[in-house]
């Protein structure tokens, strides 16, 4: 199971974003990448747990893809802590935590 992601569009609708093409992309931004975790917070928001080295390489990874699927591209805010976890929960790295409309 995993949370289907959204972006908005530039004629005001939504479309998914499945969470395996932001997966790839921060992977793709370096190989030394071993950790790493992402919440959309809003449809326009995405929060993003990487170590600061390997911050502009993601965020220059995931802005390409925003613009191959021609959306609007959120605001990437990078937090230095990763995110809270219940103990014995699966690790989900990336997690949708807004409903949209």
């Amino acid at each position: 199971m995993y949370d289907l992601l959204y972006v908005a569009l530039p004629n005001g609708g939504i479309k998914p974003l499945f969470p395996d093409f932001v997966s790839r992309r921060i992977i793709a931004a370096s190989d030394k990448i071993d950790e790493y975790e992402v919440r959309q917070k809003e449809l326009k928001t995405f929060e993003i747990y990487v170590k600061p080295e390997f911050r502009t390489a993601v965020e220059q990874s995931l802005l390409e893809l925003f613009t191959q699927i021609n959306c609007i591209h959120p605001n990437l805010i990078f937090i230095n802590n990763p995110f809270p976890k219940l103990p014995g929960a699966k690790l989900r790295r990336i997690r949708r935590e807004y409903a949209p409309l």
